[in-house]
């Protein structure tokens, strides 16, 4: 008889109760088990906001970039209405809920969708464009009484009002509008982004659903990179699974190929790809619930040449040699130590600002860019900067040389835990992956 090795000896993971289970059971509603427990969520995002405002000294926050919109009421704004300013919200420090302004009757409709606005879904009076034309004159008093009128109601009128921005309209304007009603406008666009920073485990269950949607559109790529098939064609294959398997928008997308690799590009064309090259993909703001994904992976079409073997080891050492510091209360620095200097891609040290995004850490969230933000410059600019538990950030590497043919990207997205981090990209990255083999 076969004589088994006891298990409690074997080296296994070992699952960790008390997370959270939204991914281990799909995407769809369920009445058997808890998923996300999205009022949780909801309510912690609003929280988050109202401590910073107490923090920053703000009595209230007016709202109209859309990921702030979505962080403190639930609604996503749609990409139409995001660059004028169509939607807004308005959170007073003391309320339990924001109130939410929208145009025409579809405000009624908003009443019902979400009810944790306790009925205030509003009709914003204005036209489209009031903020920027001679129909302003022509309603003047309406919008800024209303919002002083809801500060007077919670005893804020005479606290600083923050704004995040204004698409589409001056800021400048508006802020004398709001002088006639005696209302301090300042600014709060860092009062949010501090907000954002640290994300609960709900927003990190939505990122992780977020990433695994990115996973099925790389290996949809990769199926599919072959001679003849062009850059557009690439984006429009990661278009089609990512909406198919439940994003609600996609940002764009990064489709580099041969010599569009260097240097460093955005966006992609209609180059024909052809044996030999050398492509690199970027899932850009795949949003499952709001969440984003930015996760680059590197392809080759054919078998790749020991050249393109060696960039891609470089650039993944780059990358993981960045992220073997991260764990809370580790230093900016610590990571941006990890990378090399302008020289190592051909630049001086005078020419920093052309390479600064060739190594580097963005925060993600609902927002493409939330804090932390990390590359030398910034580290060398708050040296005592430093990582938090509950922060999520993209980590990205470029490889490559100055006036090189080829270059290699890759991209990994994590949660900073008290120890390290939780790897919430799951897509292989150990090997090049070659195509049409």
């Amino acid at each position: 008889m076969k004589h088994y090795p006891d298990a409690s000896k074997l080296n296994y993971e070992m699952r960790k109760y008390g997370l959270k289970r939204g991914l281990d059971f799909g995407r769809e509603m369920a009445d058997n088990v808890v998923k996300v427990d999205l009022s949780k969520m909801r309510d912690y995002r609003v929280n988050r906001a109202k401590e910073q405002m107490e923090k920053d000294g703000l009595g209230a926050m007016i709202m109209y970039e859309p990921w702030n919109i979505r962080y403190t009421t639930g609604f996503n704004v749609l990409i139409y209405a995001r660059f004028e300013p169509r939607f807004y919200a308005l959170l007073p420090r003391n309320a339990d809920h924001a109130y939410l302004w929208g145009m025409g009757m579809v405000h009624e409709v908003y009443r019902d969708e979400m009810p944790w606005l306790k009925g205030e879904a509003r009709l914003c009076k204005q036209p489209v464009g009031w903020m920027t034309t001679d129909a302003k004159e022509a309603f003047v008093g309406l919008y800024e009484q209303e919002i002083a009128d809801i500060l007077h109601d919670h005893g804020l009128k005479d606290e600083p009002l923050g704004v995040d921005s204004l698409a589409g309209g001056s800021i400048f304007a508006l802020q004398e509008a709001f002088k006639r009603v005696d209302v301090n406008l300042v600014d709060g666009r860092n009062t949010m982004l501090e907000a954002r920073k640290i994300k609960c485990e709900e927003e990190i269950e939505l990122m992780r659903m977020s990433m695994a949607i990115s996973e099925a559109a790389h290996a949809d790529i990769r199926d599919a990179i072959r001679p003849g098939i062009t850059e557009r064609d690439i984006a429009a294959i990661a278009a089609k699974r990512c909406l198919e398997m439940g994003a609600e928008w996609l940002e764009g997308f990064v489709v580099a190929s041969g010599p569009n690799t260097n240097p460093n590009r955005r966006g992609w064309s209609d180059r024909i790809i052809r044996p030999g090259d050398m492509i690199f993909v970027d899932i850009i703001g795949s949003q499952y619930l709001g969440y984003r994904t930015c996760v680059y992976r590197c392809f080759t079409c054919g078998k790749a040449t020991q050249e393109q073997k060696d960039m891609y080891q470089a650039c993944l050492e780059m990358q993981y040699a960045g992220m073997e510091p991260i764990k809370a209360g580790a230093t900016y620095m610590e990571i941006a130590d990890q990378w090399p200097e302008p020289e190592h891609w051909g630049f001086t040290k005078d020419e920093e600002h052309m390479v600064w995004e060739n190594a580097l850490c963005h925060g993600l969230g609902l927002c493409q860019y939330d804090l932390p933000h990390i590359n030398k410059q910034t580290a060398r600019a708050y040296p005592d900067a430093k990582l938090e538990e509950g922060m999520v950030f993209a980590i990205e590497v470029w490889e490559g040389k100055r006036g090189g043919i080829q270059g290699c990207r890759l991209e990994e997205v994590l949660a900073v835990t008290e120890d390290g981090y939780d790897l919430l990209t799951k897509y292989p990255i150990n090997e090049l992956t070659e195509c049409w083999i």
